[in-house]
């Protein structure tokens, strides 16, 4: 059971055991079966990227919300032998899709009753091993559908290991060389004839 915490939708944690700070595929990759309960909490501030760092979230207030994820097999997808295909169930509110090999994990786009995404290529939001100082880049060209209407959205996104140091939760637990994922995203999403220009920043600690 992997326990998950939830900040704003910003910020959670991973429980699983790495040596040295470094993800692999067999302590960190998602398994179709995987039950997932996250708990939302206030919005916290990140820190800066960097070696030693201190995250305290001791006093992050719990809103009233509880979620939970679970994750299937996608019978849609198409599958070989190297790869597992997860839709990831959010709660009843919408399905998030997974690609999931020995070398990464790739999310090729979600769908819920108003909206579906769905990208060209998919981003890799975590890559196997995955150590404090590696990133990888790659274009976010996709298309955005709302009923029978579809957008198009162009960017880039970088995932990165941008720090690492100790993690302190509100149920009192402490997690050392937790691993910080940052996976930024930048890009223009059209509608009708309106461009948007969307920056979003999302934080994955692992312990």
């Amino acid at each position: 059971m992997k326990k998950i915490f939830t900040l704003a939708g910003a910020f959670f944690l991973a429980a699983g055991c790495f040596a040295q700070t470094t993800l692999t595929y067999k302590d960190n990759g998602l398994r179709i079966g995987d039950h997932r309960s996250l708990k939302k909490m206030e919005y916290q501030a990140s820190t800066p990227a960097g070696p030693n760092q201190i995250w305290d979230y001791s006093k992050a207030k719990e809103i009233n919300t509880n979620m939970y994820i679970d994750q299937a097999e996608n019978m849609s997808a198409v599958k070989n032998n190297s790869n597992i295909f997860l839709a990831c169930d959010e709660g009843g509110s919408k399905n998030t899709f997974f690609e999931i090999s020995n070398s990464q994990k790739m999310y090729w786009g979600l769908e819920s009753k108003n909206a579906k995404i769905a990208f060209e290529q998919p981003i890799v939001d975590l890559k196997f091993p995955f150590a404090y100082g590696d990133a990888i880049n790659g274009a976010m060209i996709g298309t955005y559908t709302v009923g029978d209407q579809e957008f198009a959205i162009n960017g880039a996104y970088t995932t990165s290991a941008d720090a690492w140091g100790t993690l302190i939760m509100p149920d009192g637990n402490v997690y050392e060389n937790a691993l910080r994922i940052k996976v930024e995203k930048n890009y223009e999403q059209a509608m009708g004839s309106v461009n948007y220009q969307i920056h979003t920043v999302r934080y994955q600690y692992f312990a």
